[in-house]
Order: structure tokens, then C-alpha cells, then sequence
């Protein structure tokens, strides 16, 4: 009898070590998941960072400071590259936050959104080749704030879908 009792409270114990061991297992499997998925979040969140601070940046050099500004034309007629001195580092940050958002985003955002973006930048870049500081339209300024609050809102719908973030509700 203590045989059968030493038997069962022996298989009792490694039944309870199996289970607690499974359960643990799949907390932690539970937990590891959800880790990633708050890092991708948090990496999608600083692309979009990235990619609006880099423009605004870039943007505002442009329009502020006495850069040399060379329109180069190009084949077939395709609008003119603008050749800006001075710019590498803006340039660079612009191509690595533009990289960023096209892995990290994938398709969550439609890429026309941040496109239009880069094209409202390459307006102003394109104009101030016959401007001064300071002297760019407003009609441009405008269109290149438009694009950015689109982009914004295409970015922060995707945090919202993805839980990241809650949708604020006015109470009016």
C-alpha cells in the first residue's frame, strides 16, 4: 500500500511539474509576443517620427538659410533636380528615415501619402533656386503643410488600428 501511495504521490508531483512548466512556457511565450509587438510599434512610431522631423528639418534649412539652390534638368521632361549646397547630412537623415517608414510601414500607409511629402519638399527646393530666403509662397509653404497633416493623420490611423495609441473623442 505506501508503494501505491509513494507511486502516486510521486506521479502527482511530476504531473505538477509538467503542468507548471507548460503554463510557464506559455506565459512567457504570451509575454515574448506581445514584447514584440510593442517594439514594433514603438519602431513603426519613430520611423514616422523620423521621416516628418527629417523633412521639417530639411524644409526649414531650405527656406531660412542663403543655400545655393541649382536647378539640373533632366531628360524626357522630367522636372528639374534641384542641386542644394551644403546638404549632405539633411539629405542623409531625409534617405535613412525614408528607408525606415518603407520597411518598418510596409503597406499601412499608402506610399502616396508620404510621397506627396517628398514632392511638396522637392516644390519648395525647386523654387527656391529663383528665391531668397525667406521668399518662398505661401501657396507651396501651405501644400507642404497639407501633405505632412495627411501624412500625420495615415500614420496616426495605423498607431490606432494597431493599438499603440487611443482615438481621441471631442466632446462636442
Amino acid at each position: 500500500m505506501q508503494d501505491l501511495s509513494a507511486i502516486a504521490g510521486t506521479l502527482g508531483a511530476l504531473v505538477g511539474v509538467v503542468l507548471g512548466g507548460w503554463l510557464t512556457a506559455r506565459s512567457q511565450r504570451t509575454l515574448l509576443k506581445e514584447s514584440q509587438r510593442q517594439s514594433g510599434l514603438q519602431a513603426r512610431e519613430s520611423a514616422y517620427a523620423d521621416f516628418l522631423v527629417a523633412y521639417r528639418r530639411f524644409r526649414r534649412f531650405l527656406m531660412t538659410e542663403p543655400a545655393e539652390v541649382r536647378l539640373v534638368e533632366r531628360p524626357e521632361g522630367e522636372k528639374a533636380a534641384p542641386l542644394i549646397d551644403g546638404t549632405g547630412n539633411y539629405w542623409e537623415a531625409v534617405d535613412t528615415a525614408r528607408a525606415r517608414l518603407e520597411l518598418l510601414a510596409g503597406d499601412r500607409i499608402p506610399s502616396d501619402t508620404w510621397w506627396k511629402v517628398h514632392r511638396s519638399f522637392m516644390a519648395i527646393a525647386r523654387v527656391r533656386a529663383t528665391c531668397g530666403p525667406g521668399e518662398v509662397p505661401d501657396e507651396l509653404v501651405n501644400a507642404a503643410h497639407t501633405a505632412e497633416t495627411q501624412f500625420i493623420q495615415a500614420a496616426r490611423e495605423d498607431l490606432i488600428r494597431s493599438g499603440a495609441v487611443t482615438q481621441f473623442v471631442s466632446a462636442t
